[in-house]
């Protein structure tokens, strides 16, 4: 249902925010839908129940849970928690727009901005970015060419660059070597 990124660096409460939202919003989560109980969700992703409690409260803020005492959570209808998110996003939008206009960008440049993200009926939908760069297209892995731009020991250097398995705190000694305490 739900899987967690140790490494990301938002707390996880609002990871789990933001995955039950999105299952909300993509109707993986249907109006009126029972959730599981904080225990068993609890369980299910290895956190602390407190976690859970404090993410659905977030989402009973955000509109997109009910409670109902004793019986449980539940997902509200579309419209409801739909109506709110607008609101949000339009204040959202609005602080955006402030911010804007303090470093000077001008209304034309935003109006041009939203012709590109809303265009009228019977174009084709295509956003491009602020700049005219393409995107970059290059695969999110780090090349491994270079071995003094590699922040590592030599013999992590080498481990790295024949494909073996570094894991971070955890020493590689050959056998036979290592000492105790």
């Amino acid at each position: 249902m739900i899987a967690l990124d140790y490494r990301d660096k938002r707390p996880i409460y609002e990871q789990v925010v933001d995955k039950l939202e999105n299952l909300i919003v993509c109707g993986a989560l249907e109006s009126n839908m029972k959730m599981p109980s904080v225990r068993s969700l609890a369980l299910e992703l290895s956190v602390n129940p407190n976690t859970i409690q404090r993410a659905y409260a977030q989402l009973e803020q955000d509109g997109y849970l009910y409670t109902i005492v004793g019986r449980g959570n539940y997902v509200t209808s579309e419209n409801e928690w739909k109506s709110s998110k607008v609101k949000s996003m339009l204040k959202e939008l609005s602080a955006l727009l402030s911010r804007m206009k303090e470093l000077g960008i001008t209304r034309q440049e935003i109006e041009e901005v939203l012709a590109g993200s809303f265009p009228a009926d019977g174009e084709p939908q295509e956003t491009k970015p602020l700049n005219s760069e393409p995107l970059n297209t290059e695969p999110l892995a780090p090349a491994l060419q270079d071995r003094d731009s590699l922040n590592l020991n030599s013999s992590d250097r080498n481990d790295a660059l024949s494909g073996r398995e570094i894991i971070p705190g955890r020493l590689n000694l050959p056998q036979g070597e290592g000492g105790g305490l």
